[in-house]
């Protein structure tokens, strides 16, 4: 018997199924999110500031926090805190906060955003951008703490994430 393209081809085809077979019932599934705790990171930073620095209560456990970060306090003991958190609606937002003024804090965590109005945030008043990404971003000051809220979260998820901020 002469081996043929055609014959080649059909002695392949049970090989190929069985490949795409093992594939369908052994692929491996979505990899679970790491969940960290930024309370240490706020403790530390109310220390370091001098003043209390707002952490997120009363978030349901849909929020989950995946990222804590301190930034490294320079000369003048200026330093951030900053949080991402998978919201429910399995988007991103990331908390920032600082002992820096809101307008240096907004230029270096969203640069070249645009101003877009206020929002209304349990009785504060916040003040909304428009990041070069499209995105949004809501920042207030709150005494000698600056909190800043973006992500490709929806407004109402940001506003969530910021109300409860205490």
């Amino acid at each position: 018997m002469r081996p043929t393209v055609r014959n080649m081809i059909w002695s392949l085809i049970p090989l190929v199924a069985l490949i795409v077979i093992f594939v369908v019932i052994f692929q491996p599934g979505g990899q679970p999110v790491q969940i960290v705790n930024p309370k240490p990171d706020f403790d530390y930073a109310t220390h370091q500031m001098g003043a209390p620095v707002p952490a997120p209560e009363g978030l349901s456990a849909k929020w989950r926090p995946t990222s804590s970060d301190l930034g490294t306090p320079d000369a003048q003991h200026l330093l951030n805190v900053e949080v991402g958190y998978l919201t429910p609606k399995n988007e991103y937002a990331k908390l920032v906060e600082s002992n820096r003024p809101v307008t240096d804090l907004v230029r270096d965590v969203v640069a070249g955003s645009t101003q877009q109005g206020n929002v209304a945030v349990d009785g504060r008043t916040w003040t909304r951008y428009r990041t070069s990404r499209g995105e949004i971003a809501i920042a207030v000051q709150q005494g000698r703490i600056s909190s800043l809220v973006t992500g490709s979260a929806g407004l109402g998820e940001l506003t969530t994430l910021a109300g409860s901020l205490r």
